[in-house]
């Protein structure tokens, strides 16, 4: 048996989120890195496949034909998710040829019995035209299936066909519903990405309020450009957070030690005091200890 991915994972869009938001963050300022530049990151952040959590399940593609005969049997006694197996065999030469028509129609036929794994797999082959014409209409339907099933890869998929207007046309309201679904999943970029929303008023109604919620859920979870924004609500007392420099200060060292390259420390030096410098980078070091692991570097 040889393992593979019991769905294919999406390919990124745009970029990996890293590398994207790290290049956004060297183009600004401590003073000018607001919602303009929140808006990059939004962009910058919305690629597929971004967080570990959301790997696809692992499972074990037949690699003899007597395997896979033991497959398409029970795929023709109707069995779901040997009919999705079967698709993954055709697709990926699993004890049989490659053949991706018949990939297409063992995937359909798990696809129309609510498998939502096949749903996706049909609908990537509809987006990428495998086997059948490129239709991306079709493919959103299948990803908006899956969707409804909490497929997160689907999610991602049908978020970045509404993100770049593809078919569907752009629509800044079902990129920020969508975005919420995998942030209420517990996805640190897209809680980042729903605070930027909130922030900016794209798609949803302008809330400080809530998008320092949704910064606070993806700071705790180690986001550095989201502690960065925790730290510039902090500092500025915005969204009925109580302004408090050390604490600002605390998740402007935290986003730096994370490699956000913008230091909002260097607006705050000058007007701390030592003490209150030394109680911040303490606070940095202790939520450090209690959420990474031993032997991290102290902050400087």
């Amino acid at each position: 048996m040889s393992t593979v991915a019991c769905f294919r994972q999406p390919q990124p869009f745009i970029a990996s989120p890293v590398g994207c938001k790290l290049a956004a963050m060297e183009r600004g300022t401590v003073k000018s890195v607001a919602l303009s530049l929140v808006s990059v990151l939004v962009m910058a952040l919305l690629s597929v496949a971004q967080d570990t959590a959301n790997k696809a399940d692992v499972r074990e593609l037949p690699n003899s034909k007597a395997e896979a005969a033991a497959v398409l049997e029970k795929a023709n006694a109707g069995d779901v998710p040997s009919q999705h197996l079967a698709g993954l065999m055709y697709l990926n030469g699993g004890g049989l040829p490659k053949d991706l028509t018949s990939a297409l129609k063992w995937f359909r036929k798990a696809a129309d019995a609510g498998y939502s794994d096949a749903q996706y797999d049909l609908a990537v082959m509809y987006e990428r035209g495998e086997g059948v014409p490129a239709n991306c209409a079709e493919a959103a339907t299948w990803y908006a299936r899956a969707a409804r099933q909490n497929h997160v890869y689907a999610i991602q998929n049908l978020l970045a066909i509404y993100e770049l207007g593809r078919c569907l046309g752009q629509d800044d309201v079902e990129v920020a519903r969508l975005t919420r679904r995998l942030a209420e999943m517990g996805s640190p970029d897209d809680q980042l990405n729903l605070g930027s929303f909130y922030a900016m008023g794209r798609g949803v109604p302008k809330n400080e309020k809530e998008a320092g919620k949704w910064f606070a859920l993806a700071a705790e979870q180690g986001q550095p450009v989201a502690q960065f924004m925790l730290g510039q609500w902090y500092r500025d007392g915005r969204g009925g957070i109580a302004q408090n420099y050390v604490t600002a200060y605390k998740w402007f060292t935290l986003a730096v030690t994370g490699g956000n390259q913008v230091d909002g420390r260097n607006f705050l030096n000058p007007k701390m005091t030592s003490e209150e410098i030394a109680e911040a980078k303490k606070e940095a070091d202790e939520w450090t200890k209690n959420h990474t692991p031993l032997g991290k570097a102290q902050h400087n």
